[in-house]
């Protein structure tokens, strides 16, 4: 797991990187680099696959990735310009790892992901 340092709070975090997680994966079953990486890669191909094909996709316990597609609006703010629809596309995660690890509710993360939006936009 690497450390990173938010450049304007000046604390750090952990992430987590997909090489990371094929050496834990790599470590645990002791199943070798390279075939982790390749499940790994096809995992992520499979999901991505979906995801543009504009299916949802449900992991029981982790969460669920909610393709969305906006509909086509004029702008406000400028000289009646068209923004022509466009897909969109969320993590929503479960109430068990709300809970587990993240030590709050779904509702929660969900209204601290609304309001960090909200303050970066």
């Amino acid at each position: 797991m690497n450390w990173k340092i938010n450049q304007i709070t000046n604390k750090r975090y952990n992430k987590m990187t997909k090489a990371d997680i094929v050496n834990e994966i790599s470590k645990s079953t002791g199943v070798e680099k390279a075939a982790v990486l390749e499940t790994v890669e096809k995992f992520m191909e499979v999901v991505k696959d979906s995801l543009a094909n504009g299916e949802n996709v449900y992991l029981r316990g982790f969460g669920s990735f909610i393709v969305k597609v906006r509909s086509e609006k004029t702008a406000r703010k400028t000289v009646a310009k068209q923004i022509a629809s466009f897909g969109s596309c969320k993590l929503r995660i479960s109430g068990i790892l709300a809970k587990r690890y993240c030590n709050r509710t779904v509702e929660t993360v969900l209204f601290a992901k609304r309001l960090h939006v909200l303050l970066l936009s």
